[in-house]
């Protein structure tokens, strides 16, 4: 728990600095338990009023009587246990604020260091029997969780004892941080609670005058009645009696509200009894004296019954009404709560809910201003716990407002509010990192299919350009087939001019050879049909194997003689042979 602008005063206990050191603070620590609604000799209602108006109860000599014998023995005490310790104790009174409070402490001992604290009571049966099974009542508690708070021990011992050895009870005491967030809790609400009480104060909806006991107010008694005998008549007071009594029970049929209004009732029960019986038994009396007359007896029996009714029917409207107001202090109570647990719920978009029992509250509680200080005691207790509620749920409000971008991981919002932050928290780390890991894979998932599609789209276009390759080099081989094709009809033009040109003489041979090229090139070339079996290419191997036709196997052999021919002739060594072959090349 942070503690702020803590200072150490040099004031005595006890003294008017002391009292108007205590006067500066919101809190002090003996005010605790009546703030939380668990001091057995203070409610919250009764504090609530103290500090509001400033107006405290007179200490009786009694209650001077038992402080002085607890400051009498604490000191006894303080000698005993520094001895114990080996450490000395000194008193000290400490001021700091925390989350908007300003507290107050008065240790009844720390040591040099500030370790550990000492705080002493006066020993009881119950007390003892308490530290003996190591478990203080709340208000014990919530008293020592301040000290430790401001004076930052680790420790606080715990005595009860009349200052002697032979009747000392001891227990340590640790600080408990859900203690501390609970009380800190319910102190904020009581300081919230107090502005609102104090504006009502100012707009007098509350008295500002201290409550005094409620007794009833003194109802006046009926008159007695009296007659005497007057020969046959009767000379009496009934007729004012009478008056009397039907006032009285007109005045028995106001409704009940106020603790004062429920005293009057209780006591004016009290007073019809006591006039019933009375009457019942004058108006015995009369029968046996005059027995001829009986108005009187008459009047007796009607203003008897009257009385009668009007008992009945205020006894029954006392049970009725405080069962009535006990109903309305338990509806109106429950009604704030839950108006209080609605504006969270809206406010939060979650479901809201908190644990009271008004009627257990008021269980055993015998007049209105006990039961309404009950009411309000557990009113102050379900603020408490809704306001602990409120503040875990905007703490893990403000987690996910931490990750804005990942929000919408978080729609089941609704059943995760009311973890405990630290829960939530890493309820939202795990998610997060799942959420991060799942798009990582989705992420890699898409990457792949892109990969794939990419990959299938390239073989698609090497596919493409290979089968157009293909087809190129089919056209090109085409086209060579074609031009071998019409080299070779052009070669056997020349070699069928040839073959049909005679022979001549060696000196008319180059003009022979001449003439047998010019028949040559105005020869009709005719396609080749070749029937190779395998395709050429330039690559092809020189080796090969081919098959040809008859024909056109004679017409190579033939092609084939008439070049040895040509070559026997000497044609190599004609005039015009490179020119011819020139010719050729260039043909």
């Amino acid at each position: 728990m942070q503690v702020t602008n803590i200072q150490f005063h040099n004031v005595q206990q006890g003294t008017d600095a002391w009292h108007a050191l205590r006067d500066t603070v919101d809190f002090t620590a003996s005010e605790v338990s009546a703030a939380l609604g668990c001091s057995p000799y203070k409610t919250r209602d009764q504090l609530m009023y103290e500090k509001a108006t400033g107006i405290k109860p007179e200490i009786s000599g009694y209650q001077e009587k038992i402080f002085a014998d607890g400051h009498r023995f604490e000191e006894m005490a303080r000698p005993i246990l520094e001895g114990k310790l080996g450490e000395e104790l000194y008193p000290a009174t400490i001021t700091g604020e925390c989350e908007g409070l300003t507290l107050l402490a008065s240790l009844d001992g720390l040591t040099m260091d500030g370790d550990v604290a000492f705080e002493h009571k006066s020993p009881n049966s119950k007390l003892i029997v308490k530290i003996a099974e190591q478990s203080l009542d709340t208000h014990y508690v919530v008293q020592m969780e301040q000290q430790l708070i401001l004076s930052g021990a680790a420790l606080c011992k715990f005595i009860a004892s009349d200052g002697t050895e032979q009747n000392w009870h001891e227990m340590d005491y640790r600080p408990d941080e859900a203690v501390q967030s609970w009380m800190i809790s319910g102190l904020k609400q009581f300081k919230a609670d107090l502005v609102e009480y104090k504006q009502k104060l100012a707009n007098g909806e509350i008295t500002q005058e201290s409550k005094p006991v409620v007794t009833a107010e003194i109802i006046q008694d009926l008159p007695a009645v009296t007659y005497k005998m007057n020969g046959l008549a009767i000379i009496s007071n009934l007729d004012e009696y009478k008056a009397k009594a039907l006032e009285l029970v007109e005045q028995s049929k106001k409704k009940l509200e106020t603790d004062q209004d429920f005293a009057n009732a209780e006591s004016m029960v009290k007073v019809f009894k006591s006039a019933e019986d009375k009457l019942g038994l004058m108006s015995q009396q009369v029968l046996g004296e005059v027995e001829s007359i009986d108005s009187f007896v008459k009047d007796l029996g009607f203003i008897s019954e009257n009385i009668r009714q009007a008992r009945l029917a205020l006894d029954k409207q006392v049970k009725s009404r405080k069962e009535e107001i006990k109903t309305e202090l338990v509806l109106s109570a429950k009604n704030e709560v839950q108006q209080l647990i609605n504006e969270a719920s809206t406010k939060y978009n979650a479901p809201f809910n908190v644990k009271f029992d008004f009627a257990a509250a008021i269980k055993g509680k015998r007049n209105i201003e006990s039961m309404q200080s009950a009411i309000n005691d557990e009113l102050a207790k379900a603020k408490v716990a809704l306001s602990e509620l409120k503040d875990g749920v905007q703490a893990n409000l403000d987690i996910i407002n931490q990750h804005g971008e990942h929000r919408f991981l978080f729609n089941d919002w609704a059943q995760i509010a009311f973890k405990a932050p630290e829960d939530f928290a890493t309820l939202v780390k795990l998610r997060i990192a799942e959420h991060k890991d799942a798009e990582e894979k989705r992420l890699q998932a898409e990457r792949d299919r892109i990969r794939k599609e990419e990959e299938a789209k390239a073989k698609a276009e090497a596919e493409q350009k290979a089968e157009a390759l293909r087809k190129e080099r089919e056209a090109e081989e085409r086209q060579k087939a074609q031009a071998l094709a019409q080299q070779q009809a052009k070669d056997s033009a020349v070699d069928k001019a040839i073959a049909e040109v005679p022979q001549a003489p060696s000196e008319n041979r180059l003009e022979a050879a001449r003439k047998v090229l010019a028949e040559a090139e105005s020869a009709e070339v005719k396609p080749f049909k070749s029937t190779m079996s395998i395709l050429l290419d330039e690559k092809a191997n020189p080796e090969a194997t081919i098959t040809i036709t008859t024909g056109e196997y004679d017409e190579l052999v033939r092609k084939s003689d008439l070049l040895d021919a040509l070559f026997a002739a000497g044609v190599d060594n004609w005039d015009g042979y490179s020119e011819a072959m020139e010719m050729l090349k260039a043909s």
